[in-house]
């Protein structure tokens, strides 16, 4: 039986036109993982005045620096986390290559990935999952990813 996580990141601050990971998921060394699902969303209100928000879902070569969270343990399984999150980045990881980019227009939101079963993205041994936001003005930002081993 699997071991299923959630990594919220709790509130993101973006600065307008700035690329900012508030998210990476780096896998250990001997076993991979799969991610079930991610939602990304925002507390910007201000209909007026629409915000794009572009989300890049990628690989990274390299660690950043970010903030180090504990998994949180969903469902019945037992057992601990066998990868690292970390969240709410000051140092971009190095060599960021995006696979999946989409626009969410503010306010709105939020925007949902969910695997379907059996297709869930695959998260090999010793690699980092990044999720890279830009937004076109400053917001708030918050994302959740659940992720199984």
């Amino acid at each position: 039986m699997s071991v299923q996580f959630a990594s919220p990141t709790g509130p993101v601050n973006l600065v307008a036109a700035t690329p900012k990971t508030i998210l990476e998921i780096g896998q250990g060394a001997n076993i991979p993982g799969e991610l079930i699902q991610l939602a990304v969303s925002s507390t910007y209100v201000t209909a007026a005045t629409p915000v794009s928000l572009l989300v890049e879902l990628g690989t990274a070569t390299a660690t950043g620096t970010g903030t180090a969270v504990t998994p949180r343990r969903i469902g019945t399984a037992q057992g601990t986390a066998l990868d690292t999150v970390k969240v709410n980045h000051t140092a971009e990881p190095a060599g960021f290559v995006a696979f999946d980019q989409e626009v969410l227009i503010l306010p709105g939101g939020p925007l949902p990935w969910q695997y379907p079963l059996g297709r869930e993205l695959f998260l090999p041994v010793s690699g980092f999952f990044v999720v890279r936001l830009t937004a076109s003005a400053a917001c708030t930002v918050y994302a959740t990813a659940y992720h199984e081993v």
